[in-house]
């Protein structure tokens, strides 16, 4: 299974691929961020029937009737627009629309909102009409941000009076009230020549690009990197240089304490509480987790003792720290080459490739899942056999559930009801697809042995398994995400229009890149593991494109809910952990093999051809 892509003409293929896949994401990232401006949150303030809702918009004098809007229940868990609805009629901002409740994805529930409080009694405009009873309870919500809760005491027909739970301090006139824990909205475009000029940027640059490649004969990324780079590291001076040092170590400051923090706290949950035996591990470990609180505290005193170093030491203390903690040969270094040291690493290997593989089996049955309930909605054995086997009955049946549930998709004709939900089943297939090349991989390095191939080293240490297990949900991705902000925010940032469609073919695309650059490494694909230097293909083109692919992947695909500054700010901490990835992979491999210091030289660059 080596699929190193020495193809004639296919290495430039690969590298037009590429770059195309990097300017795409560049243009999306960039019309996402003017398009935001455009769109007008409008939530359901009053369900009138079970046909018709109103909304407040001050742009309502330019609706014009007919007019379809996107209804959204927007969450990390739901994305999609749950529905449309139609402009009937506009009276001064109220806005009437009408909608069919048999064409809704989800109900389109019950919500109005509080129209007066006394104390901790509020008022509703919501009443028996809509089936409410006493002792239901509602959600109280902000700008779409849940700030309370009320509880039904008394009902009228159009009318309920409720009390507040929680805090009774709450200012609640004016609040969304609803059944739901997420707010229902309609999202408006409020400039409707933005989808012209969105379709006109796409257009544009790929001609640019297309134009500067075929009459330059060279890569228009390296003619940007030779004209700009230069003038980029005259700005780095060493003033610039350690104000840059200080904000990377008040930032690796931050993240490690809080890190440390939430994964011992993890780890203490972890531990089965019936074993008297390891109370005392468990106090040990549940100690600084109770400084959840504190946490002020700590980064002080991190940042003070990093200031302090930084003063002491004339340097950048994390520099230093990230020289003590390379890679140095692994815990068998002391042992000679031969047959000996290669069962060491093949035995430590197996530890990797039980933790990483099974994830990824499940990720396997979890994307077909998906796909099958968005796009063969009949197949409901399938779905709950995979869903209710527990973790060893999945091992024992994966192979035949995957091949059955793949038998099912290739003999049923796959039911699409929108877009939407094609766009969701070629993304599911296509991570089915990427992980299979995963566990080829794997398989060759367990397997490999059997026909003389060896694992010539492993990265099996402490920060090789954090910098790599945190990129992984089920793994120390769950500790590290719980410590950052959403990454979807309560709104949509585009709903309708070319934007909307542009996010979903360019996050297929780079899923596409993705998935090839995974099958590009083919047998040599590992993680924490040096089977050999991959120099065909994209990875001829940059160290690191399977990382680049996969980052930007995501970012397109959660570009929708980036609402707000805490949004971008974990959308952030997603491209410093591959970074950090790529730099531990980068010291590794030079360490480990000799031939990787020549391929850096053939290949300078970790992401961005001529750029970085």
């Amino acid at each position: 299974m080596r699929l190193s892509l020495q193809l004639p003409g296919l290495q430039r293929t690969c590298s037009v691929a590429y770059e195309i896949g990097l300017v795409l994401a560049a243009l999306l990232l960039l019309l996402a961020l003017l398009h935001r401006p455009a769109v007008w949150h409008a939530d359901v303030e009053r369900i009138v029937d079970a046909r018709h809702i109103a909304v407040t918009y001050p742009n309502a004098a330019g609706l014009r009737a007919d007019q379809t809007v996107p209804i959204y229940r927007f969450s990390g868990d739901w994305r999609m627009a749950i529905g449309q609805a139609r402009v009937e009629s506009v009276d001064g901002q109220t806005v009437l629309l009408s909608f069919d409740p048999g064409a809704m994805r989800w109900p389109m529930g019950r919500q109005g909102l509080v129209t007066a409080q006394h104390g901790d009694l509020v008022e509703i405009g919501l009443g028996r009409q809509l089936g409410l009873r006493p002792g239901d309870r509602l959600n109280l919500f902000r700008d779409r941000k849940r700030v309370g809760g009320v509880v039904l005491t008394e009902l009228g027909e159009q009318t309920s009076k409720g009390r507040l739970t929680g805090d009774g301090k709450l200012a609640a006139t004016g609040l969304l009230a609803s059944e739901f824990t997420v707010s229902t909205q309609a999202v408006f475009d409020q400039h409707s020549w933005l989808s012209a000029f969105e379709l006109a940027s796409v257009m544009l640059l790929l001609c640019i690009y297309l134009a500067v490649l075929i009459g330059q004969r060279r890569s228009p990324l390296l003619i940007l990197g030779e004209h700009m780079m230069p003038g980029l590291r005259r700005l780095l001076t060493p003033g610039v240089r350690r104000l840059l040092q200080l904000g990377a170590g008040m930032a690796w400051v931050w993240v490690s304490v809080t890190f440390a923090v939430y994964l011992l706290d993890w780890l203490a949950h972890l531990l089965p509480q019936t074993w008297a035996l390891i109370e005392p591990i468990r106090l040990a470990i549940s100690m600084p987790a109770m400084l959840k609180d504190k946490l002020v505290w700590l980064y002080g005193i991190g940042a003070l003792s990093y200031l302090a170093l930084m003063w002491q030491t004339r340097s950048s203390p994390l520099q230093l720290a990230w020289q003590r903690l390379e890679f140095s040969g692994g815990i068998y270094r002391w042992m000679q080459a031969g047959i000996r040291r290669d069962a060491v690493i093949w035995l430590l290997h197996g530890v990797i490739a039980f933790a990483f593989a099974r994830t990824l089996l499940g990720f396997v049955q979890g994307n077909l899942s998906h796909a099958l309930h968005i796009a063969w909605p009949h197949s409901g054995t399938l779905l709950t056999g995979m869903r209710d086997s527990d973790y060893a009955g999945r091992l024992l049946s994966a192979t035949g559930s995957i091949g059955a549930t793949i038998a099912h998709m290739l003999t049923h004709r796959p039911q699409f009801d929108s877009i939407e939900s094609l766009h969701l089943t070629v993304r599911y297939l296509l991570w089915t697809l990427t992980i299979i090349g995963c566990l080829i991989g794997y398989g060759h390095s367990i397997l490999g042995f059997l026909w003389g191939k060896r694992i010539r080293n492993l990265d099996f240490t402490l920060t090789g398994w954090i910098s790599n297990a945190v990129c992984y949900g089920p793994l120390l991705g769950a500790v590290f995400w719980q410590m950052l902000p959403a990454l979807v925010g309560p709104d949509p940032i585009f709903a309708s229009g070319a934007i909307g469609y542009l996010a979903m073919g360019v996050e297929t695309y780079l899923n596409l890149i993705y998935m090839l650059t995974i099958w590009n490494l083919g047998t040599m694909f590992g993680v924490m593991t040096d089977k050999g230097v991959r120099r065909s293909g994209f990875y001829a083109v940059v160290r690191h494109p399977s990382y680049t692919m996969e980052v930007l992947m995501f970012l397109a695909l959660e570009l929708r809910g980036l609402s707000g500054p805490a949004q971008w700010f974990a959308a952030s901490m997603l491209v410093a952990i591959y970074w950090l990835r790529s730099e531990r992979e980068d010291a590794f491999m030079r360490r480990s093999n000799p031939q990787y210091t020549a391929y850096q030289n053939t290949t300078p660059y970790k992401f961005i051809p001529g750029i970085y």
